[in-house]
Formats: C-alpha cells, structure tokens, sequence
C-alpha cells in the first residue's frame, strides 16, 4: 500500500504488521511531514507557547511532550493535532506547569537509575532489551529491541512517568518476524 499526499479528509491509513515497501522505505518521510504538519497546528494553536511542546511521530501516532500553562491549552494543543489527516493515534503527554511539584536537584544519575529500575520490573517488556543509553540535562535516551510496538509504548511511558524526566527519545527498534528457517531449528 503506497501513500499519497493527503487531500481533504482522508481517512486514516491503519498501520499493518508488516509494512509494504513503499511504507519501509518512505515512512520515516511520512512521519517527519506528519511531525512537521503537526508542529504547524500547535504552532497555530498556542503561539509561542508551542516552542514548549516537542513532537514525536511513528507510523502515524504522534506523542506531544512538554509544558504548558494550563490544561486548556494542552487540551487545544492534542485537539489541533487530532484533527489532522493521517493522525492514526495521539498520545498527550503534555504537563501543566505548577500542576504537580516536580522533585527539585533529581541529577542525571539518578535519573537513570529510577528508568533503569523501572524497565527491569516491568512485565510487559519481558522477551524485549530495552536500556538507558544516555540521559543529559533529565533527556532520557532509550536503545535496544522491543518485541512489539506496545513493548515500545511501554518503555517510553514508564521512562517517562520517572520524576525529574522533561523528555524521552525512544530509539528502540520493533524485532523483527523469526524466518522458517529459524523456527524449524528452534523445533
């Protein structure tokens, strides 16, 4: 299944298990034209208080992360980018400054032992090796393999549920299918 450029109102295209060609090669071009559509609408929606919010994209979900003023804002800000085309999921992960008092001094270290701890106790990553590769300035950088796309979801969720975290980078790749061969020999 190939994509063209959106007109209109498009439905949106429903990710697959097993992406065509087309989706392998020019999907990362159509995340960053989603992100990019994206970043336009908050920018539309909030102003300069859209330079707060970061956009993150994958196979059409799009993960907003950031601060904000208040909770309408954060509101218009996930409502401005739902009503783009080929939005498959929106995952708002916005904050509201002063909504919660963030721990103050959390350094980097124990940052990543707070994330550390908490992808080794969690259940539904089991079968996936997801680590911390870096965490700067409370920037949480995942790396490894997830077993499935939810794997993924996980990780970023629980990294960034850490308090002291302001940002996750999920650079965790989807494992892929065993070929026959391989299940033969496992036999």
């Amino acid at each position: 299944m190939t994509r063209q450029p959106p007109t209109g109102n498009q439905p949106a295209a429903t990710p697959t298990a097993m992406p065509s060609l087309g989706e392998a090669l020019f999907g990362p071009f159509w995340d960053a034209w989603l992100a990019g559509r994206s970043r336009f609408a908050l920018l539309a929606t909030l102003g300069a208080a859209a330079g707060e919010v970061t956009v993150e994209t994958y196979r059409g979900n799009v993960i907003l992360a950031g601060d904000v003023t208040s909770r309408e804002a954060s509101d218009d800000a996930e409502r401005a980018v739902r009503d783009l085309p080929d939005v498959v999921g929106i995952a708002n992960r916005i904050r509201v400054r002063g909504a919660q008092n963030p721990r103050s001094g959390v350094t980097d270290a124990e940052i990543r032992n707070g994330v550390t701890a908490q992808l080794r106790h969690a259940l539904p990553l089991r079968g996936s090796i997801i680590t911390v590769e870096s965490v700067y300035d409370a920037v949480v950088r995942l790396a490894g393999v997830a077993r499935d796309t939810r794997a993924s979801e996980t990780a970023f969720e629980l990294a960034h549920a850490v308090p002291g975290v302001r940002r996750v980078i999920n650079d965790v790749a989807l494992q892929t299918e065993p070929a026959a061969e391989d299940d033969a020999d496992a036999a």
